[in-house]
């Protein structure tokens, strides 16, 4: 099982040129750096400053290799949302990918969600943080076409799509929660997708 991150997908990185031709930078995360959804979120004590951001996550849930634009449709059945969160000042392999890096909410059918996906993050009660899937520069579809070019997607890899939000400080004693937003009306349906409280 791969976790796989996207930096540099959103639509302020296009402004180096067409929205088209900008490349995601890819990154892997080991399986480990999962933290599933109600757990609590421990600030490890390796580095001085977190930072996270949010991000929709999708499940692939086929084998695939190459696989075209046109039919990446077909390679994931579900959608979350997910944090990515960063320990400062390390290197990358490093600052991304230690135990508890990739916070992961509950899972939601592909066809329950309303495309664009849009999701917003609360931190203790307050609107802290949200996105859209319209504001990828590359959709899932087209991060699915990229990846698969380098390597086999299984089923049960994780694509983390890359946040269109600044990153913020990571604070303890505070309660992370996420929706995937109605885009219709706005409205939450349900409990929080994710919800993870900082130690």
């Amino acid at each position: 099982m791969k976790v796989i991150g996207i930096r540099g997908n959103y639509k302020a990185d296009a402004q180096r040129g067409e929205e088209s031709k900008v490349k995601p930078e890819v990154y892997l995360m080991p399986d480990s750096a999962l933290l599933f959804n109600r757990r609590p979120l421990f600030v490890p004590d390796f580095a001085e400053h977190f930072t996270w951001s949010s991000t929709v996550v999708a499940r692939i849930n086929r084998l695939g290799k190459n696989v075209s634009r046109k039919f990446a449709h077909r390679y994931y059945d579900a959608l979350t949302v997910g944090l990515a969160v960063r320990a400062e000042g390390m290197t990358d392999a490093l600052a991304e990918a230690w135990d508890g890096a990739a916070v992961l909410g509950d899972w939601v059918p592909v066809g329950e969600v309303e495309l664009p996906a849009r999701w917003e993050v609360c931190v203790d009660g307050v609107l802290a943080a949200g996105g859209s899937t319209d504001s990828l520069t590359n959709d899932i579809d087209r991060l699915i076409e990229h990846v698969s070019r380098y390597f086999t997607l299984k089923t049960g890899d994780l694509l983390y799509c890359c946040s269109p939000e600044p990153r913020q400080q990571l604070k303890p004693q505070t309660l992370i929660e996420a929706w995937i937003v109605n885009a219709n009306d706005d409205s939450r349906s349900g409990p929080p997708l994710l919800h993870t409280r900082v130690k």
